[in-house]
């Protein structure tokens, strides 16, 4: 089946994008680089990067948006010709599409003109998998997000974060220092070159020179405008729900090719 295919070449480009997420992370692409900033009398940690992400993973991502928003209208075009039978006119080959809405009403309108060629049941189905339903396991919803990417997709490349910081740490250990060493919580979130993840302030007999900063870090690349800040580049999970991809191959097509 159509949908299957196309279904399938996205998980082909979601796998091409985890091996070169892996490859390239490996290569140690970014550092941490502490400056004594006179002003405020203090070190300011910056997050530097050393290389750029590559383009050619904003090209991957938008097809394999458009993959498996394809998808969703191969079906429910596949569903239409099961309940309606042949499209006869351009109106009935062009329209056909799943909708997508974020409230009963703007369902209904879309339905109208998108689903009219499914039957009740099949109507009915899709309107009980829209963002406004409640979302297995997540205030969000798997298909909003393609949705909201897809439309970005259209009219330019999907903005990439160089990277996502989820959790670190900072530990200055050295001559003049505790035993323990200082430790200091970084700030989380989409980082770009130059931002400062963390401040600190040595004793005042203590040398810089002299001191060791350890990092602990745990960082995913992250799409930066999806409206779901730190979707990650292969996951693209909805506030850490499942994935687009599992949402649609285990919660909406079995649920609609029952009606085929």
């Amino acid at each position: 089946m159509d949908h299957q295919d196309k279904l399938g070449r996205a998980k082909e480009h979601l796998d091409a994008l985890d091996e070169s997420v892996r490859v390239f992370s490996v290569r140690y692409p970014y550092t941490l680089s502490p400056e004594f900033d006179a002003q405020q009398g203090d070190y300011a940690l910056y997050f530097r990067q050393q290389k750029l992400i590559p383009r050619i993973w904003s090209l991957v991502l938008g097809d394999t948006i458009h993959n498996i928003r394809s998808a969703l209208d191969n079906l429910v075009y596949l569903l239409g010709v099961r309940h309606s039978g042949a499209p006869r006119t351009k109106r009935e080959v062009e329209r056909p599409q799943f909708v997508i809405a974020d409230t009963p009403g703007d369902f209904a309108i879309q339905a109208s003109r998108r689903l009219f060629c499914l039957s009740p049941q099949a109507q009915a189905v899709t309107e009980g998998l829209q963002p406004y339903q409640s979302a297995p396991g997540s205030a969000g919803n798997p298909l909003a997000l393609l949705r909201d990417l897809n439309d970005i997709d259209k009219q330019r490349h999907l903005v990439l974060a160089y990277a996502n910081l989820l959790a670190g740490t900072v530990r200055i250990a050295g001559p003049g220092i505790p035993p323990d060493g200082i430790s200091i919580l970084v700030r989380t979130g989409i980082l770009e070159d130059g931002t400062v993840v963390a401040r600190y302030t040595l004793p005042a007999s203590v040398k810089y020179a002299n001191v060791d900063v350890e990092s602990g870090m745990v960082f995913q690349f992250s799409l930066a405008d999806s409206g779901q800040q730190g979707t990650s580049l292969s996951r693209l999970s909805a506030n850490g729900s499942m994935t687009i991809f599992d949402y649609l191959r285990m919660r909406v097509f079995p649920r609609l090719e029952a009606l085929l």
